[in-house]
């Protein structure tokens, strides 16, 4: 860093490296100094971004609209075979299917329109109701009915 023979260089070197030390801070929490300028470098970032830091440039979109086709169940007395056929407004969602009582069952397929089955899940009781939620934004709550062929 310091080069000998060139006292301006090493003042310099020297400015910086006191300038460094200076604009470090302890975290919060106690743990390692962190440059100060960083946290506000970040900020700036994520101020330029429209966003939470993850660096995307695209602007926010509206939650998408989910229909329900099937929520249809078929009791085999032990096992029930759940039949859900959605599709979402943004053809690039993912759609995932929930219980009552909030736990996951698995990724129903988007339909995008045409000719679509739906997905099958295989769980141990008949849900009264099932709700999708959706990769970008959208949520929809639905009655179960018997399965009808």
């Amino acid at each position: 860093m310091f080069q000998h023979g060139s006292r301006l260089h090493g003042a310099c070197s020297l400015a910086v490296l006191v300038f460094a030390v200076s604009a470090c801070s302890a975290a919060p929490n106690g743990g390692a100094a962190v440059p100060a300028g960083d946290a506000a470098h970040s900020a700036a970032r994520v101020a330029q971004s429209g966003g939470s830091g993850g660096g995307s440039t695209k602007p926010p979109s509206t939650v998408d609209s989910i229909k329900v086709a099937k929520a249809e169940f078929f009791d085999q007395g032990g096992a029930v075979e759940l039949l859900v056929s959605a599709v979402s407004s943004d053809l690039t969602a993912h759609l995932y299917l929930y219980d009552p009582s909030g736990a996951y069952l698995g990724e129903v397929q988007n339909g995008r329109g045409g000719k679509y089955g739906g997905s099958v899940f295989v769980i141990t009781y008949v849900p009264a109701s099932l709700t999708i939620k959706s990769s970008s934004g959208g949520a929809v709550t639905v009655a179960t009915t018997p399965f009808q062929p």
